[in-house]
Formats: C-alpha cells, sequence, structure tokens
C-alpha cells in the first residue's frame, strides 16, 4: 500500500525523469518527530514534492538530483529533528526502469537505517 501510494506521488516525477533523461533522488525518511514534515517543506526547492505517507513516514522527490548530490539536502536536516532515511537514485536515462520496483526496493532497503 504505502509503495502504491509513493508511486501515485511521484508519477508526474517519474515521467519527467524518463521524458527527459533526467536523475530523480527518492528519499524515504522515517521519523517520529511531529514536527519533520514542516521542517522539510522549509528547506526543500520549489521543483521538489514532499509528502507524508503514514505518521512516521515521510517521501521526498528531489527532481534534477543525484544520490551524491542529496548529501547536501542532508545536510541540511540533520540537525533539525532525529530521523533515519534511505536514499535510491532513479536514472531517467535508462527508459526501461520499472517505477514499481525501484519504490519497492527503496522500501525494502529502509531496513538499514542511519541514525542522526
Amino acid at each position: 500500500m504505502l509503495i502504491e501510494n509513493a508511486l501515485n506521488i511521484g508519477t508526474d516525477e517519474f515521467y519527467r525523469a524518463l521524458r527527459y533523461r533526467l536523475c530523480l533522488t527518492v528519499m524515504l525518511i522515517n521519523t517520529e518527530d511531529k514536527e519533520a514534515f514542516n521542517v522539510l517543506e522549509k528547506l526543500i526547492r520549489q521543483s521538489d514534492v514532499l509528502q507524508q505517507i503514514d505518521a512516521d513516514t515521510i517521501i521526498v522527490f528531489l527532481s534534477h538530483t543525484t544520490k551524491n548530490e542529496s548529501t547536501l539536502f542532508i545536510d541540511k536536516i540533520k540537525d533539525k529533528f532525529n530521523f533515519s532515511y534511505t536514499v535510491s537514485e532513479y536514472d531517467g536515462a535508462k527508459k526501461q526502469q520499472n517505477e514499481f520496483k525501484f519504490l519497492e526496493s527503496l522500501f525494502l532497503k529502509n531496513g538499514d537505517k542511519y541514525f542522526y
């Protein structure tokens, strides 16, 4: 269910990444901090997408951002609240990528958590 919600949220972002052959970084954030969404909302760019998908899980779509570049975003938020995260890069240049499989692997990787 969470994967389907995330896929629905990111449909436009995945389309743009494929259409224009761009990278897209997707970040899954787990936190019990009730203010995390508000903090993140103030720190993302206008072109990014932020969505709360359950009580403790937030998904962030960082458009035109590589996995390595996403570390800048992590640096901006790591002192703001306690969280764990998983990050993966969706490569729009690979025309045959399956968005569902991509998100499924992102959710499965969430077992390896990094705490700040």
